[in-house]
């Protein structure tokens, strides 16, 4: 493939809070992923100085993946840069792993992770192996704005690079050794259903597992299909039906689904019951802590339950509240010790682990905390809640809302202040550090977001009480409808 040389003075291109993601044919074009890597290619010199290290590239099973990949090895190779290349659709966990592993000068990961199928994207990550830090985003943001101002042709290097196709699979298992007993899991018997919905979870969650333990899952969705079923390809409640039926069905222990490109996770219960990840997350903290033996801080987004704070207090350990975005936990990550970092969403990793979200790892240490605990999913929970002093009831939601009326409600939710009423609650603390974030008590709280990717408000919230949640939702809609008006 010829390396395209057009480029747009205007362009569409943001870095969001996990890389650029835009519409096929649309924004993301071959144009624009020439623009994307040439910004990368100079930042890439800015942060090395030299072009000794190869640049690792990967793609999920997204359409037009492998072809994107491609254009993009070509654009990276005629500029002088050597080229380490995934043979076919690889999760992005494998990829982040594989840039400090090869000891690469970072990599770039085709996908759109869970967004819907027309959408494609472009994550860098740097050779630390976790998401690109803002500074880094910004940097290449300036230099697409430079490339696409001056409209400057294509020069190609006076020396080709190389691109050189390798599979990272047997060297990520053998570092999942790390963080990962397999010989518990060896000695496990637990029913498992998966689902890698349509994604690149498929062949390698799975495929772990039959090799590395004594588990069989039975997968559905086993096929790659840039379409994903025409389903949106979110390990969530709303798109996990299929699994919550199957579970009880089949007799299994629970249920585990990864989305798009496996660096998220979504678990069902034995009861066929969805448990987000903010219950999820502090079951794993204290399994962490109570049987690995992990010391060290948590990290957990601002949308992340407090029943996190409720653990780390309980246990005389720091928890820092980041804003939204892996890149945020993995910074700290990487600065101190931190036994688990985790997001609402379904993204976390281990202190054993590369800083960066992992779908595989997630689901591997769930079986292994039920295969170690003996004790069933809905179980733990409790223990964990027991151990914590405390039970809460989620909120989360996705409001599709006009430019118009997302402008209304920000402004709506900004003018709040602590000592104002909110459902009949008075508001202790205003948090702006991501979205606003209404704090009524130690842990209930409702929070309001604009999407990084997506045009969608999120609102999530926990109180300890049934009737107080739903309260919370209640208002939420009616200032929703009173925006929207």
């Amino acid at each position: 493939m010829t390396p395209a040389t057009t480029i747009q003075k205007r362009h569409p291109i943001t870095f969001g809070t996990d890389g650029w993601r835009a519409i096929m044919a649309q924004d993301f074009t071959f144009d624009n992923v020439t623009l994307v890597v040439r910004a990368i290619h100079q930042t890439l010199l800015d942060r090395w100085g030299h072009q000794d290290k190869p640049v690792f590239i990967g793609f999920d099973g997204r359409f037009l993946g492998k072809q994107f990949a491609h254009h993009a090895a070509d654009i990276l190779n005629s500029l002088g840069w050597d080229v380490l290349m995934v043979p076919h659709y690889t999760p992005t966990p494998l990829v982040a792993f594989s840039a400090k592993h090869y000891d690469t000068a970072g990599a770039l990961m085709l996908t759109a992770s869970h967004n819907p199928p027309e959408y494609m994207g472009l994550k860098f990550i740097p050779e630390y192996a976790g998401p690109a830090t803002q500074d880094i985003t910004d940097t290449i943001i300036r230099h697409v704005d430079r490339i696409a101002e001056e409209a400057t042709p294509l020069t190609k290097a006076a020396q080709t690079g190389t691109t050189t196709v390798v599979d990272c699979y047997a060297d990520y298992v053998a570092f999942l050794r790390n963080s990962v007993d397999f010989t518990a899991l060896k000695a496990a018997n637990i029913k498992l259903v998966y689902d890698p919905m349509y994604g690149a979870g498929f062949g390698y969650f799975d495929r772990i597992l039959r090799e590395e333990t004594s588990i069989k899952p039975l997968t559905i969705h086993n096929r790659i299909d840039p379409s994903f079923g025409g389903h949106l390809p979110e390990p969530n409640a709303a798109h996990l039906g299929e699994l919550m039926a199957r579970v009880p069905a089949e007799g299994a222990a629970l249920g585990l689904a990864n989305d798009g490109d496996a660096d998220r996770f979504g678990v069902i219960d034995e009861t066929g019951r969805f448990l987000s990840a903010n219950q999820i997350i502090p079951m794993l903290a204290r399994y962490c802590y109570r049987r690995k033996g992990l010391r060290g801080s948590v990290v957990r987004s601002v949308a992340t339950s407090r029943l996190l704070d409720a653990l780390a207090e309980k246990w005389g350990i720091d928890c820092h509240e980041t804003k939204v975005g892996f890149k945020h936990m993995g910074a700290i990550m990487r600065q101190e010790p931190v036994i688990i970092g985790g997001e609402e969403a379904g993204g976390l990793s281990i202190q054993t682990h590369i800083p960066e979200k992992d779908g595989i790892l997630a689901g591997l240490l769930i079986l292994e905390m039920m295969a170690v605990e003996k004790k069933s999913l809905s179980r733990i929970l409790a223990d964990t809640e027991a151990e914590a002093g405390v039970h809460l009831i989620g909120l989360a939601e996705n409001l599709h809302l006009s430019d118009t009326a997302k402008q209304a409600l920000m402004a709506s939710m900004r003018r709040l202040q602590a000592g104002d009423l909110f459902a009949k609650r008075p508001i202790t603390e205003v948090v702006t550090l991501e979205g606003i974030k209404l704090l009524f008590n130690a842990t209930d709280w409702i929070l309001v977001r604009p999407s990084g990717t997506e045009p969608i408000i999120r609102v999530y919230g926990e109180t300890t009480d049934p009737l107080a949640t739903q309260e919370l939702k209640t208002a939420m809609e009616a200032l929703v409808a009173s925006c929207s008006a």
